[in-house]
């Protein structure tokens, strides 16, 4: 059928992306320094070898660009370390992502553990988790929480960008195992030079070396109680809805002052805007890459129609009808202006 034409046609444009995309991360400054990162954190780990990669919160791949170039990035640390099946899991995965990932022999976990997978015992283990909330880090560590950290290298948001951005109370409440680990913990530069630099802002490398681990007493270990969210990451959902209501009413807004009287619904800008909304939506756990796109692509919209608004009313005010252009007044009196060809 067309239908399943289109679908081929689609999914065979988004896997020549993701070749593309791998082909530039492998040759980029960017990889090259998180290789030579992993290399130094692997000597501290007395040289390991890496037999897993496992990825959470990738997003959907088949339609967000963000993710198809994290994604990449994935392929590029299974081609280096020669893992044979990396494992992957978001719940906004859709059939076209699945067929995506199964064409480049992904393993696509059947349960959403939220961040609490085990290592099993002595397996060194690369969790990749771009641009996640720092409760799915939260519950990673509490997962592998005692010696079986030191088989956890977790490739994600910087742990000290996270404390010291966030309000202790809030630390303990919602990552209060990043916050007791920190002193810990061995934290890696990632030297981001990618030409798109908010794929991979904010990422680093992260190792719990055993020399560290060893020494830390029962005591810290027994506090391993299973990790209960508050209510403040739902006050962030919803503030962060009021943000995306607030665009689109002032989007719609805008298009009433500029477009002609029943003509709004159909704009296509605001149409797929709204369609894109509606579309990518995240649980409290995960992260929807396009959904940052889309946030951005409103926003950009916005401030287009707020110029285009404002350059109107500052030409109505200052160009009246009684008042003549540069290129008339020269005209009029025979002068010629310096880019006049004539």
């Amino acid at each position: 059928t067309d239908s399943t034409v289109n679908t081929e046609f689609d999914k065979e444009s988004v896997l020549r992306r993701i070749r593309e995309a791998k082909l530039e991360i492998g040759s980029s400054d960017l990889f090259t320094s998180v290789v030579a990162s992993l290399r130094e954190g692997l000597v501290i780990l007395e040289n390991p070898t890496v037999k897993e990669i496992i990825c959470f919160g990738l997003g959907r791949i088949g339609e967000c660009m963000i993710s198809r170039y994290q994604f990449a990035f994935l392929l590029c640390l299974k081609d280096h370390y020669n893992v044979g099946r990396i494992k992957v899991y978001d719940p906004v995965f859709t059939e076209t992502d699945r067929s995506i990932l199964e064409s480049f022999q992904c393993d696509i976990l059947k349960e959403n553990f939220e961040g609490k997978y085990r290592v099993p015992d002595k397996t060194t283990t690369i969790f990749y988790m771009p641009h996640c909330p720092k409760q799915l880090s939260n519950n990673l560590l509490w997962a592998n929480w005692g010696v079986n950290l030191n088989y956890c290298i977790l490739i994600a948001n910087s742990f000290n960008t996270i404390v010291d951005n966030t309000i202790r109370r809030i630390l303990n409440k919602n990552a209060s195992y990043i916050l007791n680990i920190i002193p810990h913990v061995v934290e890696l530069a990632v030297i981001n030079t990618f030409k798109f630099y908010e794929i991979f802002n904010d990422t680093a490398i992260h190792i719990f070396p055993w020399n560290k681990l060893k020494l830390l007493s029962d005591d810290f270990w027994s506090l391993n109680s299973e990790p209960n969210y508050s209510d403040e990451d739902i006050r962030d959902g919803r503030a962060r809805m009021v943000s995306k209501v607030n665009t689109l009413r002032q989007i719609i807004s805008e298009l009433r002052c500029a477009l002609p009287e029943n003509s709004l619904k159909n704009n296509l800008a605001l149409q797929y805007i709204l369609s894109q909304y509606r579309k990518y939506k995240t649980t409290s756990e995960q992260l929807c890459k396009a959904r940052e796109e889309v946030e951005f692509v409103a926003n950009t919209y916005l401030c287009y129609l707020k110029s285009s608004r404002l350059h109107q009313e500052i030409h109505a005010e200052f160009h009246g009808k009684g008042e003549r252009s540069v290129r008339e007044t020269a005209n009029l009196v025979g002068f010629k202006l310096p880019h006049d060809p004539k």
